[in-house]
């Protein structure tokens, strides 16, 4: 299994999306996760919150990363060249338009790259992540249409 260190444009993208009309829904100001038994949020255009979970979340895969390569440095991963990984600020929704398919692969590239150490399934990372796939999940097509627990059969044949 390769990883690598995810661009600028993707940690900006993941914590646009948390705080998007598109995947929180139109009634909702605040993105929330729940991590070690405390609820965490993220409101919508806080861009001081915004940085740090940007931040948080390029931390979590600059150590996965170094603990996959545990002979490589900060300033020699694979990744972003000539990059410092501090996020700093957080650029306001750049994105066109944000769609809960590309957030779902975008989180489940994310995950990927920052699963490498022993401590991922335990972090707030991870917790942030788990949060934003259920909550896009639930913004795909036809999801709010689909019968809660299982469909009554169809006794139809198709062969």
């Amino acid at each position: 299994m390769s990883a690598y260190v995810v661009d600028r444009e993707h940690i900006g993208y993941l914590v646009e999306a948390a705080t998007s009309r598109a995947i929180l829904g139109h009634g909702s100001h605040c993105f929330r996760w729940y991590h070690r038994g405390q609820s965490h949020e993220l409101p919508v255009g806080d861009p001081e919150r915004s940085a740090e979970i940007g931040q948080m979340l390029w931390d979590e895969n600059v150590n996965s990363v170094l603990s996959r390569y545990p002979d490589c440095t900060k300033d020699k991963l694979p990744g972003p060249i000539g990059e410092d990984f501090v996020y700093g600020k957080h650029e306001a929704n750049p994105w066109a338009t944000i769609d809960p398919v590309q957030v779902l692969c975008s989180c489940h590239c994310y995950r990927y790259q920052a699963c490498e150490h022993p401590d991922w399934k335990d972090s707030e990372a991870a917790a942030f992540i788990d949060s934003l796939i259920d909550v896009a999940c639930h913004r795909l097509p036809g999801y709010e249409k689909a019968v809660w627990g299982a469909p009554k059969r169809s006794y139809a044949t198709t062969r």
